[in-house]
């Protein structure tokens, strides 16, 4: 049996949190999964504070990459980072959640680009970036290959679409059948 896109989204979902030691030493966290986006948290700690006692550029950087992460590896196929660039723009603190989100906006069959931000749990913006990165060989999740045809519908050479309707994935819980209230 083929993996849907709501099977992969999930797969992916629970390898990055469950399996990045680094992530769960600092209490980083995927909340949010969806194909080609993906949102990452990590509370801003004594432990990760510079000598100014903010938040230290690597805290900020981490939670990028994590988000960066999941929204790169969210097609179903193993994603790795080749370039990362960030500019700070604001100091985050102790006691702040930084949130990141991260958007994939181009993608061919080999090579893909991000564009993320950084944010704390005001809305203020403490950094923005993009990442580059490399599509190897191989199966992220656990049934997809490149030649099935559930991935061949996917738009592998120009990126995802973004007004098609995907799973939502949220703190681990598929929202995608869920009303919001606005």
């Amino acid at each position: 049996m083929e993996e849907t896109m709501e099977d992969i989204l999930e797969a992916t979902f629970h390898k990055v949190n469950s399996e990045d030691t680094f992530a769960r030493q600092i209490g980083m966290k995927l909340v949010e999964l969806q194909s080609g986006f993906a949102r990452a948290v990590l509370p801003v700690t004594a432990q990760s504070v510079n000598i100014y006692q903010m938040a230290h550029g690597g805290a900020i950087f981490s939670v990028a990459d994590q988000a960066c992460e999941a929204a790169g590896n969210s097609f179903g196929e193993p994603a790795v980072v080749i370039q990362h660039n960030i500019h700070f723009l604001s100091a985050g603190k102790s006691g702040d959640l930084l949130d990141a989100t991260a958007r994939v906006t181009h993608r061919t069959n080999r090579i893909g680009l991000i564009e993320f931000e950084v944010k704390n749990q005001e809305g203020l913006l403490l950094a923005i970036g993009q990442q580059v990165f490399y599509l190897k060989r191989g199966i992220w999740t656990k049934a997809v290959s490149r030649t099935s045809p559930q991935v061949e519908t996917l738009p592998w050479l120009v990126g995802f679409d973004h007004k098609k309707e995907y799973p939502i994935y949220y703190l681990g819980q598929n929202l995608s059948n869920v009303a919001l209230a606005v």
